[in-house]
């Protein structure tokens, strides 16, 4: 088969196009991870994750947060690795809160749904929550519980924290939602990331003019972007 010259400087220019994005990515991560290390070096840090799974499988902080003595709380709704994310903190509990609940704009219950843990066939599958019927998964493997929901306010007060260093954000697609949850413009935390890659287009667009408006710079990267507080 002869490839015609215009489609090889279509794939050459898409080819040269994903370097730039990918070095655009890695410098917006290096930025963002160094804002980090600066927030740590002025004292105590406090975060929040919403959406921290088992605290291992995708998680972009549970080193720092090992190493770093960082305090806050950390939220899963799903049971199994809410359990599971105690344990793989375990010893930390002076520092660290964990809740299995779900935020949302108000106390209920919700009905969640997940992968059924013996039917789990990759690690990735660990972090699939949905409030929503997962309607591509064999009706076999999908696990349904009950699962308390909370404010984001209703938590701060809780924990009495009313500071926050880090937003840590992973929600399969309903991060924007979290970020509205937690009113941003007046809480501030001084740096948020959250999972962009399950977001639809117009969330995508959205979330990052709403942070903008609300004093932030906005860091994309492959999976996620970050966003410093600049205000």
């Amino acid at each position: 088969m002869i490839i015609s010259s215009r489609v090889r400087r279509v794939a050459e220019a898409l080819c040269h196009r994903d370097a730039l994005d990918q070095r655009r990515w890695s410098a917006n991560r290096i930025t963002f991870e160094l804002a980090i290390t600066e927030q740590e070096r002025r004292g105590s840090f406090q975060f929040v994750q919403v959406g921290a799974c088992n605290g291992v499988t995708g998680d972009p902080i549970h080193e720092r947060v090992r190493r770093g003595g960082w305090s806050g709380i950390l939220v899963e709704p799903q049971r199994f690795e809410s359990e599971r994310l105690k344990s793989n903190y375990a010893g930390e509990s002076e520092r660290l809160s964990f809740e299995n609940l779900a935020i949302s704009d108000a106390q209920g219950t919700r009905m969640l749904y997940g992968v059924e843990p013996d039917c789990i066939e990759a690690e990735w599958q660990r972090g699939i929550a949905s409030f929503f019927p997962l309607e591509w998964l064999d009706p076999a493997r999908v696990a349904a519980e009950p699962a308390q929901c909370i404010s984001f306010d209703a938590l701060l007060q809780r924990h009495h924290l009313w500071h926050i260093n880090l937003l840590q954000v992973d929600v399969e697609g309903c991060d924007f939602e979290i970020l509205k949850l937690a009113r941003i413009e007046r809480l501030r935390p001084d740096l948020i990331r959250y999972e962009h890659r399950h977001s639809s287009l117009s969330d995508a667009h959205e979330c990052k003019a709403y942070l903008r408006r609300s004093g932030y710079e906005v860091l994309p990267m492959q999976h996620a972007t970050g966003a410093i507080c600049r205000t």
